[in-house]
């Protein structure tokens, strides 16, 4: 993997598959005669990920301690069925300040980048927005797992088509020992997980 990037796995839950199923009677016609058979078609659902502009994410951190830029990446699913997207980190941190807008909100599990070619780590947090313009929650703060999923009906989306978007967040405060991280670019992995399910 390039060390340079947060790069995005996606792996999808279900592959598309097409089930036909004919009655088991045998139908016979002769020369001027017709006759009836039932046919049974079942299209089983089908959700895919993909990612038009690329699948990098970045996380720079400036020299200056100033504010660690927010990364993203955006995806497009495609599909007929109720698709539910979820994002985790491949490694987690246990920082000791989760600090929000100045409150420290005690330690807590984040996903885990590591500064290239070192051994220095900041934590960081995920956010899915599916489709764009409906937020999930971010990760877990007491046990590493992904974010909460975020599920739609593809169904009612032209062309059955809906885009979304992986926030990743990161602060100087976020780090095993609560001191500033060392300048440089952080990587590792996250995986994006889209699984199709039956529509209720």
């Amino acid at each position: 993997m390039n060390s340079r990037t947060l790069g995005v796995v996606a792996q999808a839950a279900l592959l598309p598959a097409l089930w036909i199923g004919v009655s088991s009677s045998t139908v016979l016609a002769g020369p001027g005669d017709s006759d009836q058979v039932s046919i049974g078609i079942r299209v089983t659902p089908i959700a895919m990920i993909e990612f038009p502009q690329g699948n990098e994410l970045w996380l720079r951190v400036p020299p200056d301690q100033s504010t660690i830029p927010s990364a993203g990446v955006r995806f497009l699913i495609t599909g007929n069925a109720m698709a539910t997207v979820t994002a985790e980190p491949d490694d987690f941190a246990w920082i000791q300040h989760y600090i929000i807008g100045g409150f420290d909100e005690g330690p807590r599990y984040l996903g885990k980048a590591i500064r290239a070619g070192h051994l220095d780590e900041i934590g960081y947090n995920l956010q899915v927005e599916f489709p764009v313009g409906v937020y999930g929650g971010g990760l877990p703060p007491d046990n590493p797992g992904s974010t909460p999923p975020l599920s739609l009906d593809m169904t009612s989306r032209p062309d059955g088509v809906a885009p979304g978007y992986v926030h990743m967040t990161a602060s100087h405060h976020w780090t095993p020992d609560g001191g500033f991280p060392l300048p440089g670019v952080y990587s590792g992995t996250v995986t994006v997980t889209v699984a199709a399910g039956y529509i209720p």
